[in-house]
């Protein structure tokens, strides 16, 4: 049974958005359509006051960005005037899977959404393009390709975690102890110094991330950055006070 992922029911739930899958029997670009998340560049020959018909549709995201008229000089790869484009950065590792055997799959895409999608050549970091006739088009292809995209990436192994350091000495002695009061009562077989963590490792993992190249690195340490100014913000300068409890064993 295939899911829909381009055309789903949105449901709020204590103010998060979250996206009801209904099964499918056949994809129809037609009916999966979804205008959020639009950020993409439009070129479009319309007049400057014309109003897209899909402009109230629902979306988990807040409008932040519009869609920008170019002059009708503007073109781009010799193509016609008149058209939608956008960019999605896509890793080389997907790249392949994404076009299929012998592009099987990008040309299937093409057909289902109507629009062109060119991927880039091998061990480059660009974009890839997807223009169409309509924003509709566009849209419905980029939201496929992130689906894609998506459902390859969890299937990756994390390579990287975001943290909290917890590697001060109060903490430090803190664990020192607990160490000795485990090693003294504890009677388990196989207890070992070298299960415990080395407190100049000690840290709180806050997410883990599949980041596949370098541009994937650059892109969140970038996000990490801009939020620098925003945390402390939030914090205006007192110390976060974190309460740790609850003992697991990793990959127990």
């Amino acid at each position: 049974m295939n899911v829909d992922v381009l055309n789903c029911e949105l449901i709020w739930v204590n103010g998060s958005c979250y996206r009801k899958l209904t099964p499918i029997n056949q994809f129809s670009p037609s009916q999966n359509v979804d205008t959020a998340d639009r950020c993409h560049e439009a070129v479009y020959d319309v007049g400057a006051d014309a109003v897209t018909s899909y402009d109230d549709e629902p979306t988990c995201l807040a409008p932040t960005t519009t869609t920008r008229l170019l002059s009708n000089n503007d073109s781009s790869n010799g193509r016609p005037k008149g058209f939608f484009r956008r960019t999605h950065y896509v890793p080389q590792k997907f790249i392949p899977r994404l076009c299929g055997k012998k592009h099987a799959r990008r040309i299937q895409m093409e057909s289902d959404t109507n629009t062109q999608i060119t991927f880039p050549p091998p061990d480059s970091t660009e974009d890839v393009i997807i223009t169409g006739q309509t924003e509709e088009d566009v849209e419905s292809a980029h939201l496929r390709i992130s689906a894609i995209v998506r459902g390859m990436r969890q299937h990756e192994h994390f390579t990287h975690f975001v943290c909290f350091p917890l590697n001060n000495p109060k903490l430090a002695n803190t664990l020192e102890e607990f160490k000795e009061i485990v090693e003294k009562s504890c009677m388990a077989r196989g207890l070992d110094e070298s299960l415990f963590v080395s407190k100049q490792k000690l840290h709180l993992t806050i997410g883990m991330l599949v980041l596949l190249d370098a541009k994937e690195c650059s892109m969140a340490q970038g996000v990490l950055e801009d939020c620098k100014d925003l945390v402390k913000k939030i914090l205006e300068d007192e110390p976060l006070m974190v309460r740790v409890h609850g003992l697991e064993i990793m990959n127990d």
